[in-house]
């Protein structure tokens, strides 16, 4: 099985997450930097991170930290990281998220599942990410899609609606593309299980 929608013990208010993407989106500390791969962190690991924002973005393979926009624009590879940490690592809410929907979203998420690193993951219109394996399951909760964006493994795709939760076989050889106009955005968590 490559996916299931899942039906969380309480509701997923779309229009509030939603909202809270364009209010993260627009805060100073969150802004996407071209070379974390279009990705805002909501929960990070280290405590004396630059931008906890940041911390959890991108792969766990480099150290971002160290790497700069400038850096990658000249095709600078980013540091190999020193630190050696899993996805469940990443289990602190981003504190400037107190507040908003999405922090109460995210604590009730895990007070029901066994999640770990959070992001909200932006895929640009006319976009397709490598064919490539995940070392856990994944989460997506979609906040912003349309029935031109998918999922696709050898033996099937998905089409995710907003609002919905779904657990998705990452560990399978997997894409996924977004063939609109619109960007795609969607709430991603990783599945210790």
């Amino acid at each position: 099985m490559n996916y299931k929608v899942l039906n969380p013990p309480f509701e997923i208010n779309k229009h509030e997450l939603q909202k809270d993407f364009e209010t993260v989106s627009n805060m100073e500390l969150a802004k996407i930097p071209l070379h974390l791969h279009n990705q805002i962190g909501l929960t990070y690991e280290n405590e004396n991170a630059k931008n906890k924002f940041h911390d959890g973005a991108g792969s766990l393979d480099y150290d971002y930290d160290n790497w700069s926009e400038a850096d990658a624009l000249a095709g600078v590879p980013p540091p190999v990281s020193t630190r050696k940490l899993k996805e469940s690592d990443f289990n602190k809410i981003v504190p400037e998220l107190s507040g908003l929907y999405i922090y109460d979203l995210l604590t009730e998420l895990k007070k029901h599942y066994n999640i770990g690193r959070t992001r909200f993951m932006l895929m640009r219109s006319k976009n397709c990410l490598t064919w490539h394996v995940d070392s856990t399951p994944r989460m997506h909760i979609p906040v912003f899609t349309n029935e031109r964006c998918k999922m696709v493994w050898d033996d099937g795709t998905l089409t995710m609606e907003d609002g919905n939760l779904y657990w998705v076989d990452t560990r399978k050889p997997h894409t996924a593309f977004n063939g609109s106009y619109k960007d795609r955005i969607h709430l991603v968590m990783t599945v210790e299980e």
